[in-house]
């Protein structure tokens, strides 16, 4: 099967980053069900000179065809492992600690 367009997106209901592909270049809409929760997102991939087109909350990072599946999928995978990270910092308290804030010197 030819990929015309690929790349990865993030479910706006759980942040589970997932890869995406078509077959058609002409393809200007994604309709995809997230692999964790199952929420179904519906979006636009290419947005209108006026910037309207795309609901906010769904992220969308498309990738030159020629990039292969294997780094999409280490993509989708560190950018979950990312988030992992991310949550591990934050799940101690609601507040951001003052030491988890970077240091300003001036």
């Amino acid at each position: 099967m030819a990929v015309a367009r690929h790349g990865v997106w993030r479910c706006p209901d759980c942040g589970h980053h997932q890869i995406w592909k078509t077959r058609n270049y002409n393809t200007s809409r994604l309709d995809r069900q997230c692999e964790k929760c199952e929420n179904r997102a519906r979006v636009t991939l290419d947005r209108s000179v006026s910037g309207q087109g795309r609901n906010r909350t769904v992220k969308i990072w498309e990738r030159p065809s020629n990039v292969p599946l294997e780094e999409l999928i280490t993509e989708a995978s560190r950018r979950n492992d990312k988030k992992i990270e991310t949550n591990h910092i934050t799940e101690e308290s609601d507040k951001p600690l003052q030491t988890n804030l970077p240091i300003f010197w001036g």
